[in-house]
């Protein structure tokens, strides 16, 4: 918990100084607000995946066959068994996200990093503005990530 206000506080100050000028946080709101989603996506899949119990808590009625990863790998073969093949066609590869609670997550993540990308800003900036960016874009990535793998799921009582 206190290196994420350590985070925030040190991302707030760097807005300000912004090498002489404020951080435009009108130009840039909606990259940061997907790249958070990216993070946030990223670490209810982590969760998913390493920390059941904690997700199940949280959503207690959610769908075992489609969030519980134990069960959810069988969604993408016939009947279950991987004997029998893809259930069907790109279960088991392009549209694999279509198949389980994990792999949305992931292909949501993927989406949102994308979008990142397709709405920044097209500037003209020094080297600084540019570390600056990176600096906030990945900020807010890993305050997403925390938000939902340390609070929502809230993994160190």
């Amino acid at each position: 918990m206190r290196l994420y206000k350590i985070t925030l506080l040190l991302v707030l100050v760097l807005c300000n100084k912004s090498y002489g000028q404020k951080y435009s946080f009108k130009k840039e709101w909606p990259t940061l607000a997907t790249i958070y989603l990216s993070g946030a996506f990223d670490g209810t899949s982590e969760t998913l995946a390493h920390h059941y119990m904690e997700f199940d808590k949280v959503f207690p009625n959610a769908n075992q066959q489609y969030w519980n990863p134990t069960y959810s790998w069988r969604n993408k073969y016939k009947d279950g068994n991987y004997q029998m093949g893809p259930k069907y066609l790109g279960s088991t590869s392009f549209l694999v996200w279509t198949t389980d609670g994990y792999h949305m997550l992931r292909f949501s993540r993927n989406m949102m990093i994308v979008g990142t990308f397709m709405l920044h800003p097209r500037e003209k900036k020094n080297w600084k503005s540019h570390a600056l960016d990176v600096f906030m874009h990945t900020s807010f990535y890993h305050m997403g990530f925390w938000t939902t793998h340390e609070i929502i799921f809230n993994r160190h009582k």
